[in-house]
């Protein structure tokens, strides 16, 4: 199934840098999805799936700004999941 996610202002202000669970990609993957993801780097994992899955290198971009404390704005993007 593919999803549109829309990282949010409100999910950049209740992201933490380098928290598996709280990025802000995180956060807007779970409202679109309707599960717990986690979010590293490159990657992401559904909370009942071992195996990653790779982001958008889009959303690759945003990750690193994020992680390393520079400013970063609302974007969207799409994945494809089961």
């Amino acid at each position: 199934m593919t999803y549109t996610i829309h990282v949010t202002q409100d999910d950049i202000k209740q992201g933490c840098p380098q928290e598996f669970w709280r990025c802000p990609i995180a956060h807007a993957m779970a409202r679109a999805i309707g599960e717990p993801i986690g979010v590293r780097h490159a990657w992401y994992r559904k909370s009942d799936l071992f195996a990653p899955n790779w982001l958008p290198q889009r959303a690759v971009r945003f990750v690193d700004r994020f992680d390393a404390g520079l400013p970063v704005k609302p974007f969207q993007f799409t994945v494809e999941t089961d």
